[in-house]
């Protein structure tokens, strides 16, 4: 979707909530309230800041690292600077409406907005289902689940205190079924390799010769 949707700055807009969103395995009121402020460069990185998460009762908030790609047209850091750059005042909610000439306003993007663009994906890539706005949170664990994180890396992304939640992604990931499988694999290869041995082998102990019938 990221490489193959139109160029306007309504569709960047959408692209950068997008990566966020799922770089960050946010919901969707933790995109809605994103500020500018909240964003900072780290040499070729961005690190995003989370203020307030419904995790994070203690109000420390935590931050998430959004690295550049090779592939130029869906690199997030460069996407993510072009959309930062259509700003001459960095200052307030970051995501927002673009007018009719699709130039930004200072009219913020709602949750109910954003809620929104998961569906919109769907219906592009020709996908039926449930997309709601708890699609950045699933979906951004699947696919490091899929990468072959551990539990303790799926908790850290969604910051989930409960184990309960990255076990259940780490066994639906297809990189995990796939493991599994593999291993009835090795078990027939190692079965494989009794039955290729020799009918017979002989063994020397104190000049005596055992001969012994593997079968």
């Amino acid at each position: 979707y990221i490489r193959q949707s139109g160029k306007t700055n309504q569709d960047l807009c959408e692209k950068v909530i997008l990566i966020i969103g799922i770089y960050g395995a946010l919901r969707l009121s933790e995109i809605a309230y994103l500020d500018f402020k909240d964003i900072r460069k780290d040499g070729p990185n961005f690190m995003i800041l989370i203020r307030q998460s419904k995790t994070d009762q203690a109000g420390i908030g935590s931050e998430f690292a959004i690295s550049p790609l090779s592939s130029y047209d869906i690199c997030p850091v460069t996407l993510l600077i072009s959309y930062l750059n259509l700003f001459p005042i960095k200052q307030g909610r970051l995501f927002r409406k673009m007018n009719k000439l699709d130039q930004p306003t200072q009219q913020v993007l709602g949750i109910n907005k954003i809620a929104t663009l998961p569906k919109k994906v769907a219906d592009f890539l020709g996908l039926t289902g449930d997309y709601s706005g708890h699609c950045f949170r699933r979906s951004a664990a699947t696919i490091i689940a899929d990468s072959g994180a551990s539990m303790l890396q799926i908790k850290r992304l969604g910051r989930w205190q409960s184990s309960s939640v990255a076990e259940s992604y780490i066994s639906q990931s297809k990189s995990s079924k796939l493991e599994i499988s593999s291993m009835f694999g090795k078990n027939g290869e190692n079965h494989s390799s009794a039955v290729d041995m020799p009918q017979f082998q002989s063994c020397t102990f104190n000049n005596s010769i055992i001969n012994i019938n593997i079968n």
